[in-house]
């Protein structure tokens, strides 16, 4: 199992506790990362108490804490992703409706970061699935601007449901497991499945634009261009 050991700062171990307790500040100890406690063992506050008395009085706070890892299982999280799409019978216009994205995790240290993680990757893969398409012409870049690299903005975000299948045991601190890149990888083939879903062509050219599913269906009627 990881060795932690945990080292306060002495603004909360010293000054904080050492006011409510009513003793020397050099006679507060933790005890096991669990309390804060006067050398009288009658004598115990918990974190939650002293942080308390700290925002009360508006005093800092601050908490050092290192982790050691000795023995890391090896595993790596998982992700699925389910989209549901559009396309359009006259311009062959791919249009984005859902994302259900599911991921394996292990304990959720930041939730509005864990989230923000996903929402972000999954928004990167869009753009690499649907828009961004950097068009050459004799090796010479023919993108002039970002007017004509599209990138997703606002108006491209769909309906996103996450659901977060949670087990407690991962290889990072505190049993947590990476986010940052699982919500990029799926989307693009998440795309391309749901457009042979819809019109019965499979693309292998990213990204997925009116124009290559125009060419596929006129390819596959056997029509020349």
């Amino acid at each position: 199992m990881p060795d932690t050991g945990t080292e306060s700062h002495p603004i909360f171990r010293q000054i904080v506790a050492a006011t409510v307790l009513g003793c020397a500040p050099t006679a507060v100890t933790l005890d096991n990362g669990v309390g804060v406690v006067h050398s009288a063992p009658t004598q115990r506050l918990s974190f939650a108490e002293v942080a308390a008395v700290a925002a009360a009085g508006q005093r800092p706070l601050r908490v050092q804490k290192l982790y050691r890892v000795s023995q890391a299982p090896h595993m790596s999280p998982c992700t699925a992703q389910v989209v549901e799409v559009e396309v359009d019978p006259d311009t062959d216009q791919v249009r984005l409706l859902e994302v259900v994205t599911t991921h394996d995790v292990g304990t959720i240290i930041n939730p509005l970061g864990h989230q923000g993680q996903i929402e972000g990757g999954l928004m990167q893969g869009l753009g690499f699935g649907l828009l961004e398409e950097m068009r050459t012409d004799e090796e010479r870049v023919g993108m002039l601007s970002l007017g004509e690299y599209k990138l997703p903005n606002i108006k491209d975000i769909p309906p996103l449901h996450t659901v977060l299948v949670q087990e407690e045991l991962g290889p990072a601190p505190f049993q947590g497991k990476a986010i940052g890149e699982s919500s990029i990888t799926p989307i693009a083939a998440a795309l391309a499945n749901a457009v042979y879903d819809a019109v019965g062509i499979r693309l292998h050219d990213l990204p997925i634009t009116a124009e290559k599913v125009y060419h596929a269906l006129q390819t596959r009627a056997g029509r020349t261009l």
